[in-house]
This record gives C-alpha cells, sequence and structure tokens, in this order.
C-alpha cells in the first residue's frame, strides 16, 4: 500500500512551515534507485542566521535516511555559505505514516536576499535526486 506524503518547497512567505500539498509516493517520479520504492516521508529541516525556520518535505526511503543526513546537511551548509548566509541547525527525518511529515516550527519565517533563494532551491533539487 502507498504512503501518502506532504510535499513542499522552502519558498515564500511561509517556507513550508504550514504545508499543505499531498501527494501519493506510489506516483511520484524520480526515484533514483530501481528496485528501491518511496516507503516514508522525509522532512530536512533547516534554521538559517536569525532563526528562519525552513523546511522540505517530500516522499523517502527509509534505509537512506539515516545515511544521508550528514551528507544533505553538508551540502546545505556549505552552499548557504556561499551566498553569505549561516546554516545554524540542519536534520533529515524520516516518518513511515501516511502525512506523518509535519513539524512543529520554533523559529520564524522571514525574507531571505535572492541570492540565498536561488542557492537553496539549487541544493534543493540536488538533494531530491537522492531520495
Amino acid at each position: 500500500m502507498a504512503i501518502s506524503c506532504y510535499k513542499c518547497l522552502p519558498k515564500p512567505p511561509n517556507y513550508c512551515l504550514e504545508p499543505k500539498n499531498v501527494t501519493n509516493c506510489d506516483e511520484e517520479k524520480g526515484a533514483f534507485n530501481p528496485g528501491m520504492k518511496y516507503d516514508s516521508c522525509s522532512t530536512i529541516r533547516t534554521k538559517v542566521g536569525q532563526g528562519i525556520e525552513m523546511n522540505t518535505m517530500q516522499c523517502g526511503v527509509k534505509v537512506l535516511c539515516n545515511t544521508m543526513e550528514e551528507k544533505v546537511c553538508n551540502m546545505t551548509k556549505k552552499s548557504v555559505q556561499e551566498s553569505g548566509e549561516t546554516v545554524t541547525s540542519c536534520k533529515l527525518e524520516c516518518c513511515g505514516t501516511d502525512k506523518c511529515n509535519v513539524v512543529e516550527h520554533h523559529g520564524r519565517a522571514g525574507y531571505l536576499n535572492a541570492s540565498f533563494m536561488t542557492t537553496m532551491m539549487f541544493v534543493i533539487v540536488s538533494i531530491m535526486k537522492y531520495f
């Protein structure tokens, strides 16, 4: 049976703090490894600068969740530093029930410069190919 997950990219004004789009993971395209099915929901939680919080939500592969956090967060930190911002926290979380990738946020949604947002979108698209 397919799992359904929230799917959201961190764009202004709320940076996926309140996701609304739900996707059936069996219908998602782009699984990077044939033979591995999406079996979980994933969330990349990032805080930048003065507490601006952003989330990326999508379908994931549970066995990759633990091994990918360091790679995903290092890629994010490096790219963000190149745009002049600082990542203060980064975490990749996976869960295995329908629409479980909802997070409570404690930061704030703010506005980040266009260069930073372009960099973040590039990082996110690059990361998504792993899931």
